[in-house]
């Protein structure tokens, strides 16, 4: 929750094209621009890989900024998978029950 920095990440603020994506590249390398904003750490060198831990740190340990969720690629498709794994679960489970009652 960045709503202590709204004049960073609010509408119109430098960080604003953060808002909703995976900014970890942005983060890593300092690239501000809309191709940066995107979720590969492909290619980062060790030292970029390591600003993205220093950036962490911060965020971890800030004490205006919380966190409160994590950024999903596709939300459809991760509640799509979360159902199909219940559903086979609780089929498993009647399998079980079935072999135990005959």
């Amino acid at each position: 929750d960045v709503t202590a920095g709204s004049n960073f990440y609010g509408p119109g603020g430098q960080y604003h094209s953060f808002v909703g994506k995976d900014a970890t590249r942005a983060f890593a390398t300092g690239c501000l621009k809309e191709e940066c904003m995107v979720s590969t750490l492909d290619g980062l060198s060790e030292k970029e890989l390591k600003e993205i831990d220093r950036w962490v740190e911060l965020y971890e340990t800030h004490d205006k900024y919380t966190f409160v969720g994590t950024l999903v690629e596709d939300v459809v498709e991760q509640i799509l998978e979360l159902e199909v794994d219940t559903i086979e679960q609780l089929q498993e489970e009647e399998e079980e029950e079935e072999e135990v009652v005959l």
